[in-house]
């Protein structure tokens, strides 16, 4: 196996009580497919309803609330670009046939390049006016992420890598395997192609990811603009000499 690894910018699984979400039950036999541009919308709900709840989204996306279609339009341009990006590859769990999303989850695989700047989080764009970010506070977070990551990936791990940028899973179907199975394939793709899977967790998701084979490289804070907050990630890896999963 080399030395190399796979890290997402922004690994979200947000968490959801059982007391606030109405879980609706996905078939035991999950179907996983490759996304397609007609599945964008979907998956922008999903991403939102999923981590729209997680501080850092509020923090960045300020007036989300505001105007929710413009946030729904920014956030599905995202995916579009992951969609149409030759070095990325999206997958979903499809949502049951009486749902009114042909999704229930989605993860954005990305082959490392150094160029791409589609489905990350901030994800600043000239084809949005972004009434729904704080902009100074996604670039200057941008800027500190960005930095983390290269500290802690790019120079630990290597250029060659294959990363999952985003998971994310509708709360009304999570706790039902669909995050893990999109996991997983990922997992059997940096197998296949004999590189390293990492990822940067919300303290959140860190004991699911220590659960399908994950352990902790580094500890790591990005503090607010004004310096007032700051919101912790674990930078993690994929566990390979262990079996993992």
């Amino acid at each position: 196996m080399k030395t190399s690894s796979a890290y997402a910018l922004f690994i979200l699984c947000s968490y959801c009580s059982l007391a606030v979400c109405q879980q609706q039950i996905l078939s035991p036999h999950l179907t996983l497919r490759n996304a397609t541009l007609e599945d964008a919308d979907d998956i922008a709900t999903v991403m939102i309803a999923a981590f729209s709840p997680l501080r850092f989204w509020q923090y960045l996306y300020q007036f989300q609330e505001e105007v929710p279609h413009e946030h729904h339009r920014c956030v599905r341009l995202g995916v579009v670009q992951a969609l149409d990006a030759p070095f990325s590859h999206v997958e979903v769990i499809e949502a049951p046939a009486d749902s009114n999303l042909t999704v229930a989850a989605a993860a954005i695989w990305i082959q490392h390049n150094a160029s791409y700047d589609g489905m990350r989080m901030p994800h600043v764009s000239t084809g949005c006016r972004h009434k729904d970010m704080n902009v100074t506070r996604a670039l200057d977070y941008k800027h500190k992420f960005d930095a983390a990551k290269n500290k802690y990936l790019d120079e630990v791990f290597g250029s060659e890598q294959l990363y999952l940028t985003l998971l994310g899973t509708h709360p009304d179907y999570q706790l039902h395997g669909a995050g893990s199975r999109l996991l997983e394939r990922g997992i059997e793709v940096g197998k296949t192609n004999n590189v390293n899977v990492t990822l940067i967790a919300q303290p959140t998701a860190e004991g699911f990811y220590v659960h399908n084979g994950f352990f902790s490289a580094k500890n790591i804070s990005i503090t607010s603009a004004d310096e007032d907050e700051s919101f912790r990630y674990n930078v993690m890896a994929y566990n390979f000499t262990s079996g993992g999963l």
